[in-house]
C-alpha cells in the first residue's frame, strides 16, 4: 500500500489550519481592545520577514508579536525566527504606525493539538527557556496586560478540526491488477 497526498491537499489544508488560527487570534485580540496587524511585513538593513499578527494595546503600549503556527515542526528555526522579531519588529513598528512600545510580548499561538502538545512536552526546557508562559495564563494576560510575556497559546477550535482533516486525508490504493485481496503480489501476465 502507498500512501500519497492528492496534488497540493496537504498545502491547503495545512494553509486553512493556519489561517483559522489567524482568524481566532484577531477575533479575540480585537475584542480585548487590541489594535491588530496582521502579516506586517519589515525589511531592516536586510533583516527581512513578516508577523503573522502584529498587535497593539495603546493604554499600556505593549507591541505583541504573534507566530502562528499550525504544526510544530522546525523548533531551531521558530526560535531563531522570534528572536530576530523581537529585535528587529519593534523599531519597524515605531517606523510604520508610530507604536512606541513600552514593553515588547511574544507568543506562538498553535493549534491545539496531541501532537503540537506532545512536541511541547518533549521539549519542555526548550519551549521553558524561551516560551514558558502557557495558554491560561496568556489568556489572562491578554484580557489585562502588564510588562512583556513570551509564551505558547494553544488554540482550539477550527484549527484543530482543519489539523485532524489533513491527516484522515491521506488515501491509500492498492496498485490495480498488481496486488491480491491479501497484498500479496500477483504475477502480471508478460
Amino acid at each position: 500500500m502507498t500512501a500519497y497526498w492528492r496534488g497540493g491537499e496537504a498545502d491547503r489544508l495545512v494553509d486553512r489550519a493556519h489561517a483559522s488560527i489567524v482568524e481566532h487570534v484577531i477575533r479575540t485580540l480585537t475584542g480585548m481592545d487590541w489594535e491588530v496587524v496582521p502579516e506586517f511585513s519589515f525589511n531592516v538593513y536586510g533583516d527581512r520577514g513578516s508577523v503573522d499578527v502584529l498587535a497593539w494595546h495603546p493604554r499600556e503600549r505593549i507591541l505583541l508579536i504573534i507566530e502562528v503556527k499550525a504544526t510544530l515542526t522546525d523548533l531551531q528555526n521558530l526560535v531563531a525566527s522570534m528572536s530576530k522579531k523581537g529585535r528587529v519588529v519593534p523599531n519597524a513598528a515605531d517606523d510604520a504606525r508610530g507604536w512606541q512600545a513600552s514593553h515588547v510580548a511574544m507568543l506562538v499561538a498553535v493549534a491545539g493539538t496531541t501532537a503540537n502538545r506532545s512536541i511541547v512536552a518533549r521539549h519542555a526546557a526548550t519551549f521553558g527557556a524561551a516560551f514558558p508562559v502557557r495558554t491560561r495564563a496568556v489568556q489572562t494576560w491578554l484580557r489585562n496586560p502588564r510588562g512583556p510575556i513570551h509564551g505558547i497559546w494553544f488554540v482550539a477550535g477550527d484549527a484543530n478540526a482543519s489539523i485532524a482533516r489533513t491527516s484522515r486525508s491521506r488515501v491509500r490504493r492498492r496498485q490495480r491488477n498488481d496486488f491480491s485481496s491479501k497484498g500479496q503480489r500477483r504475477a502480471t501476465p508478460s
